[in-house]
């Protein structure tokens, strides 16, 4: 996906995020756990989120959380303009930067969807990704149990460790950094929103 970055005072930015697919096979798919790589990133010689996610950080680096932007994406035909916060932009490039990076963790889970920009505001965007993520284990077709929906949440704040780390090594403004911070708010009000709904609702008398 081609994309150009519009920020008032600052250079424009035209920067290319690319596709992998998620790796098919025996063990290939099968995500990193507890510090250790992924078989993927063992034949890749490393992760495949750093350098999915280094244009988007490049491009960024210099944007404030507040500033507003211009994004114009082309993908194949597709062409989409979006104006919004930096850091609500940054947030949807670096899904789509995680989404097609190859890794066996966030390639499967987040949305795929069929357009370049999402539908809806931030907030509802953000909330029906965090659910694609944090929802994927097959017990979920019949309720999660809180100790289930605890274990997704501390899986997805694991895998986003290397996120925020690259984040904060790039970028000299706030706007990616910020992003990223709200993926974890965002991760643990969906595993708390999960619980509630657990929980048996009150009966009238």
């Amino acid at each position: 996906m081609e994309c150009s970055l519009t920020v008032e005072g600052l250079p424009p930015a035209r920067f290319f995020l690319p596709h992998t697919a998620s790796p098919a096979g025996s063990g290939s798919a099968v995500p990193c756990r507890r510090g250790q790589p992924c078989p993927t990133a063992r034949r890749a010689g490393g992760c495949l989120l750093p350098a999915a996610i280094k244009p988007v950080l490049q491009a960024f680096s210099p944007v404030l959380s507040h500033a507003r932007v211009r994004l114009t994406l082309r993908r194949g035909g597709e062409l989409a303009e979006v104006e919004e916060t930096g850091q609500w932009a940054a947030f949807r490039l670096l899904i789509a930067a995680m989404r097609d990076s190859g890794c066996p963790f966030f390639g499967p889970i987040l949305p795929a969807g069929t357009r370049l920009v999402p539908q809806g505001d931030g907030s509802k965007t953000f909330r029906r990704m965090v659910r694609a993520l944090t929802f994927p284990w097959p017990e979920a077709a019949g309720g999660l149990t809180a100790l289930s929906l605890a274990r997704c949440g501390r899986e997805i704040e694991s895998h986003l460790h290397a996120v925020l780390g690259e984040a904060r090594r790039h970028c000299r403004q706030d706007a990616a950094v910020n992003a990223v911070i709200l993926m974890y708010n965002c991760t643990r009000l969906a595993v708390e929103d999960g619980g509630e709904a657990q929980r048996p609702q009150p009966t009238a008398a």
